[in-house]
């Protein structure tokens, strides 16, 4: 009983690295989405796949660190996680498109200047 009492912080550290890594997953299954044209059918199937990959991924963590024991508090560490990972990537991505959005569409409209005064 001592061994996974003393186990816990390294517990909580990869609890949060894994629900990171779960929410990229989530931001993955997003661009695919994206990519295939926002078909209802590949929404479905992607968040399907990425929802069971995350449960998947925290159950053999879950077996590896804590040796199956499902406790309240792995469960709130991943899910706070999780959501902090979807809305820091919610701005970060959001404020990262806008900006190479923008400097596309200058540079664009740069180069249509100079073929208009050719």
């Amino acid at each position: 009983m001592l061994y996974p009492t003393q186990n816990q912080p390294l517990l909580f550290l990869v609890l949060i690295i894994v629900g990171f890594l779960c929410g990229i997953l989530f931001d993955l299954g997003n661009l695919i989405c994206t990519l295939a044209g926002r078909d209802k059918y590949a929404h479905h199937i992607t968040y399907f796949l990425a929802t069971t990959l995350t449960l998947g991924i925290l159950f053999i963590v879950n077996l590896f660190m804590n040796y199956g024991q499902f406790r309240a508090f792995v469960i709130i560490v991943f899910v706070l996680s999780l959501i902090l990972e979807r809305l820091i990537s919610k701005f970060l991505w959001t404020k990262l498109v806008q900006k190479c959005y923008s400097i596309f569409n200058k540079r664009k409209g740069a180069k249509i200047g100079q073929k208009e005064k050719d």
